[in-house]
């Protein structure tokens, strides 16, 4: 059997989905240990990136008519995670918060930023992006 991206992010989708951190050398690793199959960085690089779209696609169907991202980088040797949402507020205070939140070492989210704005709207999105990337310092996509 020819072993392919979509065929290794099916077997390791949970693994992925729990650990964002695992690595490309030991997600090969892996699957040579349990399979007995040698697969390409290349192939275990877009299962992971499989895996991350599946991810996204089950964040916005349990979460109707939210806006999901979900970006990983490496900094300093570790993978940052930035997830973004937009939620309706209720009661008294009506609108829409904006939200970035980040994932640690130990898989703990933590919060970046948020905004409160009157809609959900390109433009209040590219003002949301544009005051994270200042306070990030996040110049030419890097941080």
């Amino acid at each position: 059997m020819h072993t392919t991206s979509k065929w290794l992010c099916d077997r390791y989708a949970n693994k992925l989905k729990r650990n964002s951190y695992f690595d490309l050398k030991s997600f090969q690793q892996d699957v040579l240990e349990d399979y007995k199959r040698n697969v390409t960085i290349l192939q275990v690089y877009r299962a992971k990136r499989l895996a991350r779209d599946l991810n996204e696609e089950e964040l916005k169907t349990a979460n109707k008519g939210s806006t999901v991202k979900i970006k990983t980088q490496i900094v300093n040797g570790e993978t940052t995670v930035i997830g973004v949402d937009g939620y309706h507020l209720k009661g008294p205070y009506l609108g829409q918060i904006l939200t970035a939140v980040g994932v640690d070492g130990n898989n703990g989210y933590f919060s970046l930023a948020y905004a409160v704005v009157d809609i959900e709207s390109k433009d209040s999105w590219i003002w949301f992006f544009n005051l994270l990337i200042k306070d990030l310092g996040i110049t030419n996509g890097k941080a």
